[in-house]
């Protein structure tokens, strides 16, 4: 796969496609936006009609994207911005967790904080070279020190993604919404590009609260999405129990995506 190392070492700052960060309940801590301020990165904030003037007392009207309900939940929320930026016409556009606390570089074998903006431009740039990806995003710092190549090839997504708009994907009720989307684009034949030179942290701890995910948090309600997981997508995915919560076990279905990105045609 071409990957150009000079995006490391020289990166820019260009942001191509729209970048939204769904959140709730959370006007006084979304760190994701502090960041993406701080280095002028342009950004809209997803809100409910419920949080509107929490968020405006910090934020610019332009910075803030109110949808027309309020609990619709985390997949009404991303639809809501996946059918925003498409009739924008942006072919890619963002989704950002609002819990962000660093962007990172993996530069000689050591994670090294990064202007956002570089973090976002590598990213875009390398999907920008092929015809075919789906979705595409940073790696977790955790784990980027045990990534065998710059580029994980059809992976999950999470966290911070780049996703495609011109395909039929839509992010479902009650399920796994970065598994089961990351699958969608698999399974139509489409690459997802995860980059272990390109970092973000993890999540902050579930036991956080607000976010626009929190709802998956309450009572039964994690098990029912694992649980969902499994009915759409069949024994490739297994539900257990870690540190007394569900949650869904490493898969090998990832390396049964045999698909290949398709560089654009050069003159």
């Amino acid at each position: 796969m071409l990957f150009r190392s000079e995006l490391l070492q020289n990166p820019r700052t260009e942001v191509m496609y729209p970048i939204y960060i769904p959140s709730k309940g959370r006007a006084n801590n979304i760190t994701t936006a502090g960041l993406l301020q701080d280095a002028n990165v342009p950004f809209k904030i997803l809100v409910e009609p419920q949080d509107y003037d929490a968020y405006r007392q910090r934020f610019k009207e332009d910075e803030l994207l109110v949808m027309d309900k309020n609990n619709g939940g985390i997949d009404y929320a991303r639809n809501f911005v996946k059918a925003h930026s498409t009739a924008l016409g942006a072919k890619y556009h963002w989704q950002f967790d609002d819990d962000k606390q660093h962007f990172k570089f993996r530069i000689d074998n050591k994670n090294k904080n990064t202007n956002p903006a570089h973090v976002i431009n590598l990213v875009e740039s390398v999907t920008n070279l092929y015809t075919n990806i789906g979705a595409a995003a940073p790696m977790y710092d955790t784990y980027a020190f045990a990534a065998s190549s710059v580029i994980r090839l059809n992976k999950m997504v999470a966290s911070a993604m780049l996703f495609n708009n011109e395909g039929n994907q839509t992010f479902r009720p009650m399920i796994i919404d970065d598994i089961d989307m990351t699958m969608q684009y698999l399974d139509a034949g489409l690459c997802t590009l995860l980059f272990s030179t390109a970092l973000v942290n993890l999540p902050t701890t579930p036991n956080d609260t607000g976010g626009m995910g929190a709802e998956a948090r309450v009572g039964n309600t994690m098990r029912i999405r694992c649980e969902n997981l499994v009915k759409q997508w069949g024994d490739v995915f297994k539900v257990i129990t870690k540190n007394n919560a569900p949650r869904i076990a490493p898969s090998r279905v990832w390396s049964t995506f045999e698909q290949q990105p398709i560089l654009k045609e050069t003159n």
